[in-house]
């Protein structure tokens, strides 16, 4: 059975962004207001999986699915939600891109463009964040419109559904010249994307002096 949920998602992560410096300053501190905040430890009924780069917490009943390397220097995960009427109700990509193309603001800017022109998001503006031990970090949330279509699609079937997706995704850069890109949606809770991306922490320590 082979669902389209991990299209959606790779249609948000255009390929790769370049390395940005990053001068040695004092970790910056979150703003207690900033649009997302880091989570305190692995929310209940989460499972939390080590990717090198980062790590992240998941929805338990989420299915992981083999690791993908859709460029040379790009790594996939991807968790797919349990599916409803043939339908994944959400999922989340991680990518993790070395020798990105594009620094953070730049990715974040070109994952905002593809999502307009493709995905029927409006007026989204990257935000740009704090995030622990990121070197540049940007925020984006909208809600896609993607076609999905069934599992077992027939030709008498109905059009493909069209859910509203809640869809949010962190670009970070890290003091290794990494960048990581982690897109979560959701077709039941707009809640569900952003907690995911609160328990995103990064492993790669920052550089010192």
């Amino acid at each position: 059975m082979k669902l389209r949920l991990a299209a959606v998602l790779a249609v948000t992560a255009l390929a790769a962004s370049a390395c940005s410096g990053s001068d040695s300053e004092e970790p910056a501190t979150v703003p207690d207001d900033q649009v997302i905040q880091p989570a305190d430890g692995t929310p209940s009924g989460f499972t939390e999986t080590d990717l090198g780069a980062v790590s992240i917490a998941v929805p338990s009943d989420w299915d992981k699915q083999p690791e993908a390397q859709p460029a040379e220097n790009i790594t996939s995960t991807v968790w797919r939600g349990q599916l409803q009427d043939g339908i994944a109700t959400g999922g989340v990509d991680v990518r993790v891109i070395t020798n990105p193309q594009q620094p953070a603001d730049k990715a974040s800017q070109a994952l905002a463009i593809s999502a307009m022109a493709t995905l029927g998001g409006r007026n989204i503006e990257p935000q740009e964040i704090v995030w622990p031990k990121a070197s540049s970090a940007y925020f984006l949330e909208y809600e896609a419109q993607a076609p999905i279509p069934t599992a077992s699609p027939s030709p008498s079937a109905s059009p493909a559904v069209t859910p509203e997706l809640a869809t949010r995704t962190l670009v970070l850069d890290l003091a290794d010249g990494t960048q990581v890109q982690v897109t979560a949606l959701s077709a039941d809770s707009e809640d569900v994307p952003a907690e995911v991306l609160s328990t995103v922490v990064v492993q790669v320590e920052p550089t010192q002096d």
